[in-house]
């Protein structure tokens, strides 16, 4: 069955957002899995460890063929029967933690489609940004295999500009807050000595006044 293209690529720009808890018992059994020793109640998650969570929980009625969500909600409904991850590429800003209130927000990026070897293929580029309290933990881009290497690499350092600028900004507008304050602060003291210079200026007269009534 040929995809209609233009009614799939219609999904571009659509986005989900899931709530989660970052709770201790899947990290607990993971580091089970892995022969780790436990860890306290408060320990940081490693990376990757982010896909304990936000995990899919339809319902029977709601699965299609290949055991995964029907699609035509969240995903496009591409009219062909298997699918899967073809790559991603991720960024780690800060790591998550145990009792952490988590936030994923998913957006369809783009749609694209290709004939290879076996006949059609349909590629779906999402975008999944995972956040905490503390903000932005991971920027997950799937099916980066659309993109050359060299766009990757382009896209990485096109974000580390715009997080240094930022950062850079940041400081920038620090640094006028502070001079801001210490303004602020030589001003009120100024002030200050000055309504202390008149205080005393006026116990004095007051004094004077005083000896002479004498």
């Amino acid at each position: 069955m040929t995809p209609d293209a233009e009614e799939l690529k219609a999904w571009r720009g659509r986005s989900e957002t899931v709530a989660d808890t970052v709770t201790a018992a899947p990290v607990r059994m993971l580091r089970a899995t892995l022969d780790l020793p436990p860890d306290t109640d408060t320990a940081e998650l490693p990376p990757l460890w982010h896909w304990l969570f936000f995990l899919p929980s339809a319902r029977q009625s709601e699965l299609g063929p290949d055991g995964h969500p029907r699609r035509g909600g969240f995903l496009p409904p591409v009219p062909l029967p298997r699918r899967m991850w073809a790559g991603g590429q991720l960024e780690f800003f800060s790591p998550l933690r145990i009792g952490d209130e988590v936030r994923r927000v998913s957006t369809i990026d783009d749609v694209q489609f290709k004939t290879g070897r076996t006949g059609e293929l349909c590629f779906v580029r999402v975008r999944h940004e995972v956040g905490s309290p503390r903000g932005l933990v991971v920027p997950i881009l799937r099916n980066a295999d659309q993109s050359s290497l060299a766009g990757i690499e382009k896209e990485n350092a096109d974000s580390d500009i715009a997080r240094r600028e930022q950062m850079r900004r940041n400081e920038e507008d620090s640094a006028k807050q502070t001079r801001a304050i210490t303004e602020i602060t030589a001003n009120e003291e100024a002030a200050a000595r000055k309504v202390m210079e008149a205080r005393r200026q006026e116990v004095e007269a007051k004094r004077l006044e005083a000896d002479e009534a004498i």
